[in-house]
């Protein structure tokens, strides 16, 4: 994500009539560019790493891009328009918006060992794909990656309000839009909490090396630490609170906070209450009562969410309110490329 860009130039941004602007997107870095006068007039247009691909395949010279990755950047309706002025961005680098089901040309190049000829849907979202073989009327989909996510698709008609976003979905079957509560704290934060204790574990042996006369033995033993995280088990009963917020959320200003530890403390324990943390980032933007009230009775859970301390939590967390479902059991390898996948499919057997 680029964080390069200062608060004060995004507070400075005209309103974006769909959503708010954040720090990392599309439109952001590139209002942000062009300010400073580093937007190269070489430059002729500019998409996803998904619409490069594409345009290598179709050998075009123009950008095309989805409307859900377009979305994503700002500055884009729900109708597939740009609704940037051309003083803030230039108009003419941007790439043209396409329907999630729009056939945008046809392969031209055999060397990603796809047939010449091949037709070409235009990109669709990470989040999107991978939700898309999930989601049906009553269920909401939690899915864990990098970040973390928990969306529906509405049946009722609520009013949306802030942090909740309101995303393009696919058009078939009425599915039109999704409502999202986006945590930027997910799987990431296990790899972050490794960091933390190596990095601790660092500090102690140099602390240690200054305070006794003989530190040959003294030395990380990084396998027998991945070993125990692998083999995280249950903490019920512990008294440490872990709120998981190694980068900051778009939504609040809350801090990374650990709290409760004691010389009883076990590694064992932090991550468990780690992921606890993470469950409730995601359930403090929509909790299992509001998902009632839009009609959900059951969650499905996606990507590193159907682990077994995942489950244990978000079970335990929806008190009842809601019915835990693990998509392994029904879509073994159920990602975004499956996703996306699927939705060709759908897309090719209904013409």
């Amino acid at each position: 994500m680029d964080e390069r860009v200062p608060t004060t130039f995004l507070d400075s941004l005209p309103r974006w009539e769909c959503g708010c602007l954040h720090v990392g997107f599309g439109m952001v870095t590139l209002a942000w560019l062009h300010s400073c006068g580093q937007l190269s007039a070489a430059w002729t247009c500019c998409g996803t790493i998904m619409d490069m691909v594409i345009c290598y395949l179709l050998q075009s010279p123009n950008a095309f891009i989805g409307i859900q990755n377009a979305f994503s950047w700002g500055y884009c309706s729900y109708n597939g328009y740009w609704t940037v002025s051309n003083e803030l961005v230039p108009m003419h680098i941007l790439p043209t918006i396409c329907s999630a089901e729009e056939i945008i040309g046809s392969v031209k190049r055999a060397n990603f060992c796809l047939p010449t000829g091949a037709k070409l849907l235009a990109s669709c979202g990470d989040l999107q794909t991978t939700v898309y073989p999930l989601l049906e009327p009553g269920t909401a989909v939690l899915n864990l990656g990098t970040s973390a996510q928990l969306c529906f698709s509405p049946t009722i008609d609520h009013v949306v309000s802030t942090p909740l976003l309101t995303k393009p979905f696919f058009g078939e079957s009425g599915k039109k839009k999704i409502i999202v509560a986006a945590s930027m704290n997910g799987g990431n934060t296990f790899s972050i909490s490794v960091f933390v204790l190596k990095e601790v574990e660092i500090k102690i042996v140099e602390w240690a090396s200054q305070l006794i006369s003989d530190a040959h033995d003294l030395q990380v033993d990084y396998e027998k630490l991945n070993n125990i995280l692998s083999e995280t088990g249950k903490c019920l009963s512990s008294t440490i609170d872990v709120q998981p917020v190694f980068i900051p959320e778009r939504a609040n200003n809350i801090s990374s906070c650990i709290s409760g530890i004691s010389s009883s403390t076990t590694i064992e324990e932090l991550l468990y209450r780690t992921a606890s943390g993470i469950v409730s980032n995601l359930f403090r933007l929509l909790s299992p009562h509001q998902l009632r009230e839009w009609g959900i009775k059951r969650i499905k859970l996606a990507g590193n969410a159907s682990r077994n301390y995942f489950i244990d939590e978000i079970i335990r967390q929806c008190q009842g309110l809601l019915e835990v479902i693990a998509s392994a059991d029904t879509y073994p390898k159920c990602n975004a490329a499956y996703g996306a996948a699927l939705h060709a499919l759908h897309f090719t057997l209904a013409k």
